[in-house]
């Protein structure tokens, strides 16, 4: 259902003006209403419910999905919409009626079916149709124009339909996405705090980078705040959600934007796709109980759902989605993967969701303040003020770039640059790019949030940020190429397994689950290929093999191949891969 916090307060006054009057002349037959209510047509008038009526039809722009835009008044006096499909009004055990109560509308109980049916019997004409939307972000206007959904409104000029959203059946809550206080407020007591510190101020620039996904033609991906607790982690969090709606501490708000990482993989797919072209916020990732951690990575960040099947066993839609992630935990991505699943994290996955760790803490200057004071006082500003520099953001730059060809080689042309900027001048792997490349992205969006007027802070502080953010990310262990991982859990593997080498020399030792042999007068671990692939534990053994190469450690002599013909006392001669046994030592060894 659509969000329904931000309309203006109704004076009971303002009823006289009757705000149903458009449809007035297609009220069913048999039904009434006024500023008392609806009522059904009786020797004695039946009060149904509060004042409410369909306002407009709606459907896709293929002429499916048709529903209701639905108005009513609620117990307060405030006018409150929501679009609702057609099929709610014809289920067996309909949840409409108690969903409009849950809303505010006065219903009588027992009279939920003439509630049904007066809802139902609206025959409006083509002037009263509008379009349908279920999913939030980018949108192409009938006539080609760019469109933003949100769930109160659409932004940018159409020259077409209106558009209304109107969200699939069980779609995540949407409570998070609206706002309070204004622009300026938010700028005072959120963003202005922010400056000095790098890691809150890359958090509100990262909040700006979901929008500019599509023009920038990137997939889903994201940055996770990993250190031990009491690091302001969630603060940087509440910092970023305040963009978009209710900063609020996930802890303290059931409204808060920040969700949770503590649902099942499903869930976290559907809220994925309910913020689409956004900011995906979720704090405590060590919460996240699925049993295979890295494949949840892969489903949130890859872009597509699963395939289901509707209740009459048809094949539905696949989601599909866009979102820059933002998270926070005590571990790492990689950690988390590997203690859930015994194994090596991917690259993939590491690329996908991308590691930086907090060392000194998020607040590093608190403005004279004690850190604690600066940090409660920073929530609350994120608490009160929230919501109004995200649309602000969209409506300036589709006022500034009004050409979508524009806007795309405008983000496109930002992030080349930054990401040339970031790049340090190293020689990076492909996995690396992809990261930097988002970081650019960030970089963009901040600096665009600056020139617009909605960031009210120094270019230069966000350049710093960026720059800090990306030192930090480059520190990890995680974030070092892939062939030098490898290498690391071969030597890993070797100190923690060497009774599973054989000595070369000496035929009746029995090893059990044998990897190998060792050849200690050369200094040698001799790896059968099936012990290799073990020791690498799921990393590429050619970039592992690649690696050893370079750095002197593999042992070849026949061009063109890794192994070595070896005579092995007892069997036969075979082919090994050999590792010098110093690679166990401290350093990278020979050159």
């Amino acid at each position: 259902m659509g969000g329904n916090d931000t309309v203006a307060m109704l004076k009971p006054a303002t009823l006289e003006a009757k705000p149903w009057a458009a449809i007035q002349a297609y009220v069913p037959n048999g039904y009434s209403i006024n500023a008392d209510g609806v009522f059904r047509e009786r020797d004695e008038p039946e009060f149904i419910c509060g004042p409410c009526w369909v306002a407009v039809l709606t459907r896709s722009s293929q002429g499916r999905d048709w529903g209701y835009a639905i108005h009513w008044i609620d117990q307060d006096g405030r006018e409150q919409s929501a679009a609702f499909s057609v099929r709610k009004l014809h289920e067996a055990r309909s949840s409409l009626a108690g969903d409009l109560a849950a809303l505010g509308l006065k219903v009588v109980p027992g009279k939920e079916r003439y509630l049904l049916e007066y809802l139902g019997s609206f025959q409006l004409p083509a002037p009263f149709r509008q379009r349908s939307v279920a999913q939030l972000g980018w949108l192409d206007g009938t006539n080609g124009e760019s469109l933003y959904v949100l769930p109160e409104r659409t932004i940018g000029a159409s020259d077409g339909e209106a558009v209304v959203f109107q969200p699939e059946e069980h779609s995540p809550s949407i409570r998070g996405l609206r706002s309070s206080g204004s622009l300026a407020q938010w700028n005072a007591h959120v963003v202005a705090p922010c400056a000095g510190n790098p890691l809150l101020t890359f958090s509100l620039c990262a909040a700006f980078a979901g929008p500019l996904l599509k023009d920038a033609g990137l997939d889903s991906g994201g940055f996770h705040l990993y250190g031990a607790s009491s690091k302001g982690k969630t603060t940087a969090l509440q910092v970023a959600a305040s963009v978009w709606g209710s900063g609020a501490d996930p802890a303290a708000s059931d409204d808060s934007y920040i969700g949770r990482w503590n649902t099942t993989g499903n869930a976290l797919e559907a809220t994925a796709a309910a913020h689409n072209d956004g900011l995906l916020a979720l704090d405590e990732m060590g919460t996240c109980d699925a049993r295979d951690f890295g494949k949840v990575v892969y489903d949130m960040f890859g872009g597509k759902g699963k395939s289901r099947l509707n209740k009459n066993s048809t094949l539905q839609a696949q989601r599909t989605w866009k979102v820059f992630g933002l998270s926070t935990g005590e571990i790492s991505v990689r950690q988390k993967i590997e203690e859930d699943s015994g194994r090596k994290s991917k690259t993939g996955q590491l690329v996908r969701l991308a590691d930086i760790p907090i060392a000194q803490g998020v607040i590093i200057d608190s403005h004279g303040e004690a850190p604690d004071t600066f940090a409660n006082r920073l929530k609350a500003g994120g608490s009160d003020f929230y919501g109004t520099a995200g649309p602000c953001f969209l409506e300036a730059l589709l006022a500034r770039y009004p050409s979508s060809q524009g806007l795309r080689e405008l983000i496109q042309s930002e992030i080349t640059a930054w990401e040339h900027d970031l790049s340090l001048g190293k020689s990076l792997e492909s996995h690396q790019r992809r990261v930097i490349r988002r970081f650019a992205v960030v970089a963009t969006a901040g600096v665009l949030a600056v020139h617009l007027g909605v960031l009210r802070l120094p270019e230069a502080e966000v350049r710093y940020a960026i720059m800090a953010a990306r030192d930090a990310w480059l520190s990890d262990e995680s974030n070092k190429p892939e062939g030098a991982r490898a290498v690391e859990s071969i030597r890993e593997f070797i100190l923690r397994h060497p009774g599973r080498f054989r000595p070369l020399s000496n035929e009746d030792v029995v090893v059990r689950d044998l990897v190998g042999y060792e050849d200690r007068y050369q200094g040698r671990f001799l790896f059968t290929g099936k012990g290799f692939t073990e020791a690498c534990q799921g990393l590429s053994t050619d970039l592992a093999l690649d690696e050893l190469e370079r750095r002197g450690f593999l042992v070849t002599n026949e061009p063109g191949r890794k192994k070595i013909k070896q005579t092995v006392p007892g069997l036969s001669r075979m082919r090994l891969y050999v590792v010098r046994s110093n690679l166990l030592e401290e350093g990278d060894g020979p050159r």
